[in-house]
């Protein structure tokens, strides 16, 4: 159970494009975004950092940058 209760999505229109990138590259969005939603700045913020690390031009393999998130979340 989070300590901190997740904003629900329809409250946070603006955020939309920003949960939708995530779902899709997911497949869900995750609480945490949800939670990170009450400060709209940490959600923009943490999405281009992902985007950065996920970024199929890197020259690390999917695999392990897949590895790499999972070990540091």
């Amino acid at each position: 159970m989070a300590r901190i209760k997740p904003i629900n999505r329809k409250d946070v229109p603006d955020l939309e494009p920003f949960f939708s990138g995530t779902e899709n590259r997911m497949g869900f969005l995750p609480n945490s975004q949800l939670i990170m939603a009450y400060k709209p700045k940490l959600v923009q913020a943490f999405t281009m950092l992902s985007q950065a690390v996920h970024d199929p031009e890197n020259r690390t393999s999917r695999q392990l940058r897949a590895l790499v998130a999972n070990a540091a979340s």
